[in-house]
């Protein structure tokens, strides 16, 4: 079985939202990146960036032990300050130096009617597990965001 390289994933990937631009709008923010250990998922210790065109979300990332094994905790906050409902799925992955896949996770609301406008959603926890110390070999992420004002996430 032939693997497929990431510049044709990304080829792929792009065709499909090109296809669900008129109902979804996908932003995808990449960088560098240093994940601290310690601390709690949403406090001062955490990486924060945000994210979002019509949305805010607020990402906070940290390694720490989460029910005795190492994970990265990549919670975010999320705001709605449109004038109508929003729905949204976050994704979020963390590379090596050499660009591999260290761990990644995702985030669908189960919300059928979306985030009210005017309306906040407070820390939402996603955990990525990872063996002891493999937190020290991420140098970068990847997150994707795919917002919508109708119902084609959910």
């Amino acid at each position: 079985m032939k693997r497929i390289n990431s510049k044709m994933c990304k080829l792929i990937c792009a065709l499909l939202v090109c296809l669900c631009i008129n109902m979804i709008n996908a932003a995808v923010y990449s960088g560098a990146v240093t994940i601290p250990h310690g601390g709690d998922a949403f406090d001062k210790n955490s990486v924060a960036l945000e994210f979002g065109d019509k949305l805010k979300l607020k990402s906070y990332w940290s390694a720490r032990r989460i029910f005795g094994r190492e994970a990265i905790s990549a919670g975010f906050t999320v705001k709605n300050p449109t004038s109508h409902p929003m729905f949204f799925s976050y994704y979020v992955a963390f590379f090596d130096a050499a660009g591999k896949l260290i761990g990644s996770a995702s985030y669908l609301p189960i919300n059928k009617s979306g985030i009210e406008a005017g309306k906040d959603e407070q820390n939402h926890s996603i955990f990525i597990y990872l063996p002891d110390k493999k937190y020290n070999e991420i140098s970068s992420y990847q997150v994707t965001i795919y917002e919508s004002d109708n119902q084609g996430l959910n």
